[in-house]
């Protein structure tokens, strides 16, 4: 496997380059400027490229998606930033607090061609991911079917006109289920709501599909 490593801490690039060519990858290139990415993987084949998080604009990473597979890596990672990272091609998000025998497996899985940007999320792993599903079956029972629904209108990025049409509803209703949406996860704004969606695993970012098991949504229309 051919890789380039790029983060602003180099001793953890530095670590990472060591352990992966101690196992037979190749190290393409460390760096620390994901622009210089971008450029590297335009000249070489790359497979995998890992890069640290904090460092990347959507510009940089949808040039470095275009050529390899890209696996960010993250202290913290909000769910805007996180959905940025899966529109720009991102194949997976990984922590770097994550046993570094987590990593390996990541890097393994994604290069074997598996697209799962939520497979390892910044934090605790597994626990983070139970922990985040829990809570989001917790705020799903609130929301009735219909809310449900409109929530995945909403991570999809419809206004309310695009909403109300393709719910087969007026623009009034759409904007007061909204609103009880709004209410009922606590947030502020359209954003908020969908940075509480897809923080807590309850509609997908790619696809705008309902994910809590149990608690169905009513079948979207396009």
């Amino acid at each position: 496997m051919r890789v380039v490593l790029c983060d602003e801490h180099t001793a953890l690039a530095e670590s990472l380059a060591h352990v992966l060519a101690a196992r037979g990858e190749q190290i393409v290139a460390l760096l620390r400027d994901p622009r210089d990415v971008a450029a590297v993987v335009s000249e070489q084949p790359v497979d995998v490229c890992l890069i640290g998080a904090t460092m990347t604009n959507a510009d940089d990473l949808a040039a470095c998606c275009a050529q390899s597979v890209v696996v960010l890596l993250a202290d913290e990672l909000d769910a805007l930033a996180r959905l940025r990272a899966v529109q720009a091609g991102v194949r997976a998000i990984a922590s770097k607090r994550q046993p570094l025998s987590d990593l390996l497996r990541l890097l393994d899985r994604v290069a074997s061609g598996e697209r799962a940007p939520d497979m390892v999320a910044p934090g605790d792993g597994a626990s983070y991911e139970s922990q985040h599903r829990t809570e989001g079956q917790r705020l799903a029972a609130y929301l009735s079917p219909r809310e449900r629904q409109v929530l995945c209108a909403l991570v999809s990025g419809r206004d309310t006109v695009a909403l109300a049409r393709s719910l087969g509803m007026s623009a009034n209703t759409a904007r007061s289920h909204v609103q009880s949406v709004l209410t009922k996860l606590g947030a502020h704004s359209r954003l908020a709501a969908v940075r509480v969606a897809v923080r807590h695993s309850m509609v997908d970012p790619r696809t705008g599909d309902w994910l809590v098991p149990g608690l169905q949504a009513n079948q979207r229309t396009s």
